[in-house]
């Protein structure tokens, strides 16, 4: 068995047997793979090709092997030499000897591991076995100028090693195994793995149901009794249980790919100087993709981890999945982590102690600890303000001495102001150069040419020592301007939702939710456990659901985010397929009020200032953004406007309580609610545009207008193409909520109202007609017929052609038949 220098003396007879050891270890590895593949190809010639991934052939194998030997036998002569050599000559040269042997031990101690945990028919065998030859190469050719070169750029940076090696062990002593740190923190790790798997285990659904007395029958109801009847402690015991669901917790399905270099920081302040938006990704140049890359193979190649994604992609899911799965391994007693997601099972490398961190809650703990660092915050860390430990919160920081931790950092870019983040970002990379060292001690920011023996070289965990791996999360706007530079940090970005995608989305969820209220009514009412549930029952129909997103587009567009794809879901499960088949405007209302139910600001003050922000971006920002510093002023000024329009007291808002209000509606948006995003760092827009049209329609309709008033403003507004779109929202909220009269009264005057526009264009009709499909009911039929016969203008030249005849064919392929006859 190969041994790793790093865990022996450094004596110069040490390491030349240890040396010695590891080359016979890995020809040992390799006359393996070269027996498995002579005795394959005896027995399957014909489908060698077919059978084998690999191209490296067996002579090629034998000419490896035999350099290695003849190394070893150099190695081995030239080492005996030295003991006759006299004093003073071996002494000169004794310090390159012994680095040179330590560099050589561990090359041929990582070949060996990598060689063991691989063969021909894996897809990166060729490689490695190039890799082999050309390090292999290089060290005999090293080893035999290593006493007339000045060029010892390699010895320097092993002499390193051995220090970070030398200061950890007068840290810690010898690394203990994960064992026995398991014995000496036995009480205090079971409290903390169990706080783990307790914060960790379900996500949260919360008023999926909207009439407990509709719902049970609709389950429960059969032919012979079709109502169930509930006693009154048993509905509020059910409509408290129904508030707030728990759903176990699994993995998300996300589709990384591998995103950018930012290693580069000339390339990077190259293109950032060009860029009107500072945090711009820069992807274009930088990108290199490789699709469908499971999170378990990245946890297995790299030590150093960087996950990107837009708001909702599940990237905080994702974080507490692992975090209770490798909670679970360790109190389980496994030395492996592999778990089964769907219908295969993933291999996540060996057991380590997971450590969740959200960023934010971190800078929060250090505007009261400004002098502390990550490592001081370990064992206090919190989950949304809960501990997972009240004391001994050494037993974290000593798995991470020891290396068996698997630290994640999740919200880097959800931290409140800018340098705050520039403060967390360096805390965060001195405990990475600190404490997540490979095992043979490389730095995340060494020179990448001499910490990677060979080009396509990646960190394989599992197979060298388990050490510490790190996984931090973030969205991308932002992450562009500090980014965490260093060609060894595997950065992967989350990449949208497909149409399947979503289809398994939505089917776990209908059958996890639907699955769970079942058994609480059963729990609550036991009469219900002797009763079948309802032939065809269908209240958490999937496919139904699915049918919806695929018929209207703004259901689509919203399907890609998980976060939107989840109120959805709650939508249906509340109201039905009719909610989601309803006009735009229902819907978006429906989406809208659940959305901001889950926020702590009263509602009517959110969506106030939600409305002026939406107004401000829609006239005054072609980009469709607004930037941190005019948002703050527009908040502060609509915080302002609602205080003095709305609020009973004299005195107005102090200049504190406006910036605690602002800050708290900048951290809601920065909390992911689904209609707003930042693409870019300190940069804000809607999530979609018909968010931000739904929200100018409500300050167009705020005070009560009569219709009287209303026509004209809808004038005004349509000669204004950015306006059309809360236009339509507009007319379809008048036809469900006003009364007829009312209703009808407005539609007459929006037709018929004599202006200098409607006198030469029916501006009046054209929005009637184009809002058909958004209306919940129609006018009186006098006032239809006016509207077409507006749009019946011809051209005095060719009295055939109507001028409105596209918006005639939509009128007439929306309205009724009979009404079109007539």
């Amino acid at each position: 068995m190969a041994h790793s220098p790093l865990k022996q003396s450094n004596m110069n007879e040490d390491l030349t047997k240890i040396t010695v050891d590891n080359f016979e270890s890995l020809k040992k590895e390799l006359l393996r793979i070269r027996k498995l593949t002579e005795q394959e190809n005896i027995a399957h010639q014909e489908f060698k090709s077919a059978r084998f991934a690999s191209k490296t052939s067996i002579e090629e194998m034998d000419e490896l092997i035999k350099k290695i030997d003849e190394f070893q036998k150099i190695f081995t002569r030239n080492s005996h030499e030295r003991e006759y050599q006299d004093q003073s000559t071996r002494e000169c040269n004794s310090n390159s000897f012994r680095l040179f042997c330590r560099l050589l031990a561990r090359t041929l101690h990582t070949f060996t591991i990598y060689f063991g945990s691989y063969d021909r028919r894996s897809l990166g065998f060729d490689s490695l076995f190039d890799g082999a030859v050309q390090v292999l190469n290089q060290r005999r050719n090293f080893y035999d100028q290593l006493y007339h070169t000045d060029n010892n750029a390699l010895l320097a940076y092993e002499l390193k090693l051995e220090e970070r090696e030398h200061e950890s062990y007068s840290t810690i002593g010898d690394r203990q195994s994960l064992l026995a740190l398991k014995r000496k923190h036995s009480t205090t790790l079971t409290t903390y793995l169990k706080q783990c798997m307790q914060f960790h285990a379900y996500f949260y659904v919360n008023d999926v149901c909207d009439n407990i007395d509709t719902l049970l029958n609709r389950l429960f109801a059969d032919k012979q009794e079709h109502t169930v009847y509930l006693k009154c402690p048993q509905r509020q015991k059910l409509t408290q249980a129904l508030k707030r669901i728990c759903i176990p917790l699994t993995c998300p399905n996300l589709r990384l790919e591998s995103n950018i270099n930012y290693a580069s920081e000339q390339l990077s302040n190259q293109n950032l100087s060009t860029s009107f938006i500072p945090s711009k990704p820069l992807r274009k140049q930088l990108r290199k993709t490789v699709h469908d890359v499971h999170v378990d193979q990245i946890i297995r190649d790299h030590r150093w981890i960087v996950l990107l994604g837009s708001s909702g992609c599940g990237k905080t899911t994702l974080a507490r999945w692992l975090t209770h799965e490798f909670a679970r391994a360790i109190s389980e007693d496994l030395e492996q982590v592999s778990i089964k997601v769907g219908d295969e099972k993933k291999h996540f490398g060996p057991a380590r102690l997971p450590i969740l961190i959200c960023v934010s809650e971190f800078t929060d703990w250090l505007q009261s600890h400004p002098t502390s660092t990550l490592f001081d915050y370990l064992g206090q860390h919190t989950w949304q303000n809960e501990s997972y430990l009240k004391e001994k919160f050494e037993m974290i920081q000593d798995f991470v001495l020891h290396r068996h931790a698997l630290i994640i950092l999740d919200g880097l870019d959800a931290v409140a102001t800018f340098e705050l983040r520039a403060q967390a970002l360096k805390l965060i990379q001195d405990f990475i150069g600190s404490f997540v060292l490979s095992s043979d001690f490389i730095s995340v920011y060494d020179d990448v040419q001499l910490a990677k023996m060979w080009s396509t070289q990646v960190d394989r965990c599992e197979g060298i020592e388990p050490g510490n791996v790190i996984i931090i999360t973030g969205r991308i706007a932002g992450y562009d301007v500090q980014p965490l530079r260093s060609e060894l940090i595997a950065h992967h970005r989350i990449i949208p939702m497909t149409p399947k995608d979503v289809s398994d989305f939505v089917t776990t969820w209908c059958t996890d939710v639907q699955a769970k209220v079942i058994n609480l009514f059963i729990t609550i009412v036991p009469k219900l456990k002797d009763r079948q549930l309802a032939e065809n029952q269908d209240w958490l129909c999937a496919s139904k659901l699915l049918e919806i997103f695929h018929s209207r587009k703004e259901i689509t567009a919203w399907a890609s985010n998980r976060r939107l794809l989840s109120i959805l879901c709650i939508l249906f499960a509340r109201h039905g397929i009719p909610s989601l088949a309803n006009t735009r405007m229902l819907l978006y209302q429906q989406m809208v009020e659940l959305i901001i139910q889950q926020s702590q600001t009263e509602n009517h003050i959110l969506k106030y200032v939600l409305s002026q922000l939406a107004l401000y971006i829609h006239l005054c920002s072609k980009s469709g953004l607004i930037d941190e510093f005019d948002l703050k002023t527009l908040c502060r000024l609509s915080f302002k406007q609602w205080h003095n329009q709305n609020s009973n007291e004299h005195c107005p808002l102090s200049l504190s309580e406006l910036r605690y209000k602002t800050e708290q509606f900048i951290q809601i948006l920065n909390e992911d609610t689904g209609m707003v995003a930042t693409p870019y760092l300190g940069i804000y827009g809607f999530f979609h545009s018909s968010f931000q049209e739904y929200f100018v329609h409500i300050l167009m309709m705020t005070k009560n207008p009569s219709p009287e008033e209303l026509a004209p403003r809808f004038y005004n507004f349509y000669s204004r193409l950015p306006m059309r779109g809360p236009l339509l929202f507009a007319m379809s909220k008048i036809s469900s909520e006003w009364d007829w009269e009312r209703y009808n009264r407005f539609c007459d005057q929006l037709i018929s109202y004599n202006n200098h526009y409607n006198k030469y264009v029916p501006l009046g009709a054209l929005l009637f007609v184009t809002s058909l499909a958004d209306l919940t009911c129609l006018p009186s039929k006098s006032i239809v017929f006016n509207a077409l016969d507006s749009l019946l203008l011809v051209d005095d030249d060719e009295p055939e052609t109507c001028f409105f005849q596209s918006s005639l064919s939509v009128a007439f392929n929306i309205l009724p038949v009979p009404m079109v006859h007539q």
